[in-house]
């Protein structure tokens, strides 16, 4: 790290079994990511997108009303 003058290094094993050692992402400056993790990052990314719409159809919802009951 005293080389890269303690830029932060990010690492991502695709490797299965793994090719990084895991002690690696608890070295300072230096992230480490596995297929698992990266899979549950995108888990969290869809769960968080689906609540997102939800939301929008509530409010979507919401408007039709209004605007149907202005209609009238």
């Amino acid at each position: 790290m005293k080389a890269r003058k303690h830029r932060p290094l990010l690492l991502i094993d695709l490797s299965v079994p793994r090719n990084i050692d895991a002690e690696v992402g608890l070295l300072e400056n230096a992230s480490l990511y596995n297929i698992d993790d990266l899979e549950a990052m995108g888990r969290q990314g869809a769960q968080a997108r689906e609540r997102e719409s939800a939301r929008c159809h509530q409010i979507i919802d919401a408007y039709v009303t209004v605007a149907w009951e202005r209609a009238r």
